[in-house]
């Protein structure tokens, strides 16, 4: 089974590699591919790939270049033409081509696709006579070309059954309630002891359907032959979007059966009185996942399987289902293998962190490097029968994920699986073909439900939950122990373990922590599924050092790259929306010697020629005949700078052929031969014995490490090749220090993982230094002296918040350097305690103040809260006070806190609680004023709803407010003066506090007068008052010009008339109701009478 590794103090990675300079670009392992062993049958004939190398699409671009009237591409680059000319190469086709066609989302990606190279990609259409293996050589060999390789063939994993087309049979009995016709007939979901199968051996679906039948936003790609997009069983859960023919470079999708058949798995529509039932094929209203065509088969061509992973990621498929790979074992195409990892990373759009790539393993019954399947970013399924036994024709080995129901149709031809097939038929395949969209469809169910749940989960947690959730079928695969993953798939195993990540409060503490596989600088630190974790967090460091922490969805992690004899120790605590656990301590390890790991070399015949011989001064060796041979149990010993004889000896069993010999040396012992430890290379092939001389470099560092010996039949070798006749043998070389002196003073001596206890002191290691002398000191004591191998130093059980001093000098058997400067290294403050003294004040409806005490050495606090039955929402401050604001009314809330600082954090606070008051009331509406009088008024309004009682404030002019109480919603103001405008308004009021004011209509008291005939004191008289249209006003004395003005009580002027008699008649129609003022005479002194409007 596939497994996942952390580069040590480096990088998190679920791969091997990551592209320089771009972290975020990850890629698998590729082990070389030997070209000489690869069958011509493997490889499609008249095709190539290229990739150029970086910085060549300046002047190649990425566009199509066809023959031009010379009969061959022209690329403008004279070496790439040469070769075009000599081979017939009609053709460059980039691997994007019609990419942003198909896709307009892909358009918005081109700069992501150039980070990964895409653009420098191009499919040559040679001469289809020509060599090919001699034109990836040659192309191979140009310093524009970064990869050139075949066009390896691909095929599909299904093998079809005819005759089984019947629409709609009589339905049998089922566990759940779809009708769909031939359920019964599907014994991979719900196996009832169906063509004496085993009751039970099927994925348990009815049952997860309980839990899940499919999401309408889950978007799977089907990399396939196309789907039947208008199959009634099919058609409502077909993309929006569709897909692409990347065959026909055409968005019209073939309908092929292979296709159509592993989308019914993962789809066909459930409850829809039709044909079969899919696994992620909802509830019957066309609710399940969706489907998306990427057609790379036709019957009779394929193509485009590196386009359609990138499709699918760009257009935010989730799921990538393949159901096909290569023809012959151990080759593949980078493009290809680029484009998987390109969908790893880049699928899910927001419904999951990153795409899910699944692989059938093959129909070959048989075990090896088969890819795509084997390939350790992609998760790989093998087949079972209705039996649970491994299907005859699957293969197997120890990089298979998983299995899953694959049938068997040999004798039986209702052991298959059944699923929908082109022409809106039916019927039963064979093969992992149909066991792979068994692992898709119960892939879907569980995003389906995570993103039901409002989860977005990593696609490593969509893989560890189908690995770890499987039933056990090695009792029924006693021969296969190790080679059909970690079990068959069961689909409701798999969805009760994701229910286990909604719960609302934190997760467990992880249980049953151990180091395992601890070999040299390498470790696993694994621990028991925890209930309720969606990751983890793990801690390492040297004991007492700096944490070096990382994240995994796995419940294990893989460590590389820990230094030598020393001794660490490790923490873990789960995590999930609603919080995390606290740390759980694992048990201390210990590592010993770096041993690197180095990579494979061979020959792979030994009928014709091997090493019989090699001589290095006074060593000597002989052998017989192998394809490699591990010789490290023998060590040569030689002193740097002295020449050695050498003497290399061939073997043959017949004839004698021409042979290249090459020696490295890995002079830096880091596990890989670089170009400059190539210690011997003659420059030319030999048939006889090969005499010359062996020198280690006079400045090599004295080590003891690896020596590789190859003889190649007829060219050079690589230090990492495996070639087709000749032999490879390893030794142990022990290079000794040539004149030695006292070493040099080291340099750049720093300090780093700086603690509270502890730091690390570093230095660049010195040629000829054995080791290292190490001085540290407290200011004002005396110096303490430590020994070191390596150029690394771990200072521990130190006092914090103090300053030390340290310095180191270079040991050798001559003598001691002298010491370096003295650097000074000030340790950090303790962690700080737990905050203690949280206190809630200032609580109201939607807020709260919360204050703690100042925790001792903390630079920083984390504050978390959450309501009751919620999940956490962490803040960072730097305060010990908080404002808590958009809060609940009347919630309970509980909320904690830690204390952090540069050494690390407090474990949080015992919780506090409070809860939020209730809202205050609205405020009042429909305010109306009635009834009024020279000295009262009633006022009322809409009840509202939680008041209590009311505040009735009301005033005059600018005088202050006056408050009145009511506990109804009404309230009969008194003791008002008469003709007299008044403000007024209401607030409702309850235990929660008081709502704002509403304002009133300001209204006017009567007069009193109420008689037909108004007589002022100076015998001025209006009448008839109240007036409703005309009002009559009479002077005293002599006739005059009299100017009237006609005024409301707040002084403005709506009226202006002048009399020229004693007697005249004022149009008051257009007034409103109310009392008014009428000035009778000039603007300093006029006379003052009122009246009425009604």
């Amino acid at each position: 089974m596939k497994k996942i590794s952390v580069l040590f103090f480096l990088v998190i990675a679920v791969v091997s590699f990551t592209i320089a300079g771009n972290p975020k670009i990850q890629k698998g392992k590729r082990p070389p591919i030997d070209l000489e062993r690869v069958s011509v049958d493997a490889y499609e004939q008249g095709k190539v790939s290229i990739k150029l190398k970086p910085g060549m699409e300046k002047s190649i671009p990425d566009v199509m270049i066809t023959a031009s009237k010379d009969g061959y591409a022209k690329t403008g680059n004279k070496a790439l033409d040469k070769l075009n000319e000599r081979y017939g190469v009609t053709q460059y086709k980039p691997l994007l081509y019609g990419l942003y066609e198909a896709s307009e989302k892909s358009v918005q990606y081109r700069e992501r696709h150039k980070e990964w190279g895409f653009h420098l990609w191009f499919e040559l259409k040679v001469d289809s006579k020509a060599d090919i293996k001699k034109i990836v050589k040659d192309f191979a060999s140009l310093e524009e070309v970064e990869i050139a390789e075949p066009v390896y063939k691909k095929v599909l994993y299904g093998q079809e059954v005819k005759g089984s087309g019947n629409n709609n049979p009589t339905a049998g009995t089922v566990k759940w309630t779809p009708n769909d016709p031939r359920l019964n007939e599907q014994w991979h979901y719900h196996n009832t002891g169906q063509q004496n199968g085993t009751i039970d051996k099927d994925i348990d679906l009815p049952e997860a359907w309980e839990l899940e039948k499919g999401h309408s936003d889950i978007l799977v790609a089907v990399i396939d032959g196309g789907i039947q997009i208008n199959h009634p069983d099919l058609a409502a859960h077909i993309w929006s979007g569709v897909g692409y023919n990347f065959v026909n470079n055409s968005a019209t999708i073939v309908p092929h059966n292979h296709g159509t058949h592993v989308a019914g798995t993962i789809a066909a529509v459930n409850n829809n009185g039709v044909g079969v039932a899919g696994i992620a094929g909802g509830s019957g209203s066309g609710d399940g996942v969706r489907l998306m065509s990427c057609q790379v088969f036709t019957a009779n061509n394929d193509g485009g399987f590196e386009l359609a992973p990138i499709y699918a990621a760009d257009n935010d498929a989730v799921i990538s289902q393949n159901s096909w790979g290569y023809t012959d074992v151990n080759v593949y195409d980078q493009a290809v293998l680029d484009a998987i990892d390109y969908f790893n990373t880049n699928g899910g759009g927001d419904i999951l962190n990153g795409g899910l790539t699944i692989f059938a393993a093959g129909n070959n019954d048989a075990d090896g490097p088969w890819y795509p399947a084997c390939y350790e970013p992609v998760l790989s399924v093998a087949a079972t029968n209705n039996n649970d036994v491994k299907s005859w024709y699957s293969n197997y080995d120890s990089w298979v994920d998983i299995t899953a129901p694959g049938g068997e149709t040999t004798t039986v031809t209702d052991r298959g699986v059944l699923s929908t097939l082109t022409e809106s038929t039916y019927g039963f395949y064979q093969g992992t073909s149909m066991a792979c969209p068994h692992v898709s469809g119960v892939a879907a169910l569980l995003i389906s439900n995570a993103h039901r749940h409002n989860l977005v989960l990593s696609n490593s947690n969509i893989w560890n939950l189908l690995v770890t959730n499987v039933e056990d079928h090695y009792p029924q695969n006693p021969g296969y122990i190790g080679e059909l993953g970690s079990g068959r798939l069961n689909a409701f195993l798999a969805l009760n373990a994701l229910q286990a990540y909604y719960t609302t409060d934190p997760p467990a503490i992880p249980q049953d922590l151990v180091v395992e596989n601890l070999i040299g600088i390498k470790a696993r630190l694994s621990w028991g599924i925890t209930s309720g974790a969606l990751s983890y967090q793990v801690q390492v460091r040297p004991v007492g050092g700096s944490w070096n922490t990382y994240s995994t969805g796995f419940n294990y992690i893989d460590l590389n790259g820990l230094t030598e004899y020393t001794s660490y120790e490790w923490q873990v605590k789960a995590i999930n929306n609603n919080g995390e656990s606290e740390y759980a301590v694992g048990p201390q390890f210990t590592t010993t010697q770096y041993v690197p790991e180095y990579c494979e070399s061979a020959g792979s015949n030994v009928n014709d020629e091997w090493i019989a011989g090699i001589q290095i001064g006074s060593f000597t060796n002989t052998s017989g005949a192998a394809e490699y041979t591990n010789f490290t149990n023998l060590t040569v010993n030689v002193t740097a700078g002295e020449s050695y004889p050498l003497t290399l000896t061939p073997g043959y069993s017949g004839s004698a052929y021409n042979e290249y010999w090459k020696i490295w040396v890995d002079l830096d012992y880091n596990g890989v031969f670089d170009a400059n430890e190539l210690i011997f290379d003659p420059g030319n092939l030999n048939n006889t014995v090969v005499n010359g001389t062996f020198t280690i470099p006079e400045n090599a560092f004295p080590v003891t490490t690896r020596m590789r010996v190859a003889m190649k039949y007829n060219s050079p070798s690589e230090p990492c090749e495996v070639f087709s006749f000749g032999e490879v043998e390893d030794y142990t070389i022990n290079i000794i220090e040539s004149n030695p002196t006292i070493p040099a003073i080291p340099e750049n001596l720093a300090s780093s993982n700086i603690s509270s206890n502890s730091f690390t002191l570093t230095w660049s290691p010195v040629v000829n230094a054995t080791s290292y002398t190490i001085q540290i000191k407290k200011q004002a004591e005396d110096w303490a002296t430590f020994t070191s191998q390596t150029n690394s130093y771990q200072a521990t059980s130190l006092s914090s918040s103090s300053v030390y001093q340290a310095r180191v000098c270079a040991v050798n058997s001559v003598g001691s350097s002298d010491y370096t400067s003295a650097i000074s290294v000030t340790t950090l403050d303790p962690v700080p305690s737990t905050p203690v003294g949280l206190s809630t004040s200032n609580i109201t409806a939607n807020s709260a103040s919360l204050s703690w005490s100042t925790a001792e050495y903390a630079s920083s606090y984390s504050l978390r809260y959450k309501q009751s039955g919620g999940s956490w929402v962490t803040e960072n401050i730097a305060t010990t006070t908080y404002e808590l604001l958009g809060l609940n009314p009347e919630t309970d809330y509980e909320w904690q806190v830690n204390a952090k600082n540069a050494a690390g954090s407090s474990s949080f606070s015992t919780s506090s609680t409070f809860s939020t008051l209730g809202l205050p009331p609205v405020a009042p509406s429909n305010l109306v004023v009635s009834n009024i009088t020279t000295s009262q008024a009633q006022l009322n309004w809409d009840a509202v709803d939680n008041a209590g009682s009311y505040l009735i404030r009301y005033k005059t002019g600018n005088e202050e407010w006056t408050e009145q109480s009511s506990d109804t919603n009404e309230f009969l103001l008194t003791g008002l003066n008469s003709v007299t405008l008044y403000q007024w308004g209401v607030s409702a009021v309850n235990d929660n506090g008081n709502s704002a004011y509403t304002d009133g209509t300001p209204f006017t008291t009567e007069s009193g007068v109420g008689i037909e005939n108004y007589v002022n004191e100076n015998g001025i008289s209006v009448f008839p008052n109240p007036a409703t249209s005309q009002l009559n006003i009479r002077l005293s004395g002599k006739a005059k010009q009299t100017l009237i003005r006609v005024c409301n009580l707040e002084g403005q002027i709506l009226l202006t008339y002048t009399m020229t008699g004693a007697e005249a008649s004022i149009d008051v129609s257009q007034l409103s109701k109310g009392m008014y003022v009428i000035l009778v005479g000039d603007t300093n002194s006029p006379e003052i009478v009122w009246f009425v409007k009604q």
